[in-house]
């Protein structure tokens, strides 16, 4: 199984790199290895696309997977994203989901972009499928 975020939207939206490098510490097998990775983008819904289409979920039309941790930088670079590229009054999905196992059941909740913070973005990772309605 893998997990995937994605951004739902009902309209096409610019593709998106910060350019931001992010330092992770993972530990496994007794050692602590910091790896250097890439930072927050929005990319094309290529990899995971069908197992994604798979789930036969209702969600909007467009979208895109996301690189996107749950740390205050991230949930500042996606309200800035969404800022700057949707209109005040609509809204986007934001999408954790593990593709490649079996169907679970999807935990919704929705808020305004204004409350976009690391928790929010840590209540997405608490459940298998979860899908976050944010209003613009």
């Amino acid at each position: 199984m893998s997990c995937v975020y994605l951004l739902a939207a009902s309209h096409s939206l610019p593709l998106y790199d910060s350019g931001i490098r992010r330092l992770r510490t993972v530990k496994a097998g007794g050692m602590t290895v910091t790896l250097e990775e890439d930072g927050f983008s929005v990319q094309e819904h290529e990899y995971y696309r069908q197992a994604v289409d798979c789930l036969a979920l209702d969600m909007q039309p467009c979208r895109y997977e996301l690189n996107l941790y749950p740390t205050q930088e991230d949930a500042a670079q996606l309200r800035a994203y969404l800022s700057k590229n949707c209109a005040r009054g609509e809204t986007v999905e934001l999408w954790h989901l593990w593709v490649g196992g079996g169907a679970h059941r999807i935990r919704r909740f929705s808020g305004p972009l204004s409350a976009l913070a690391q928790d929010t973005l840590e209540q997405l990772e608490e459940h298998q499928q979860t899908c976050l309605t944010i209003a613009i």
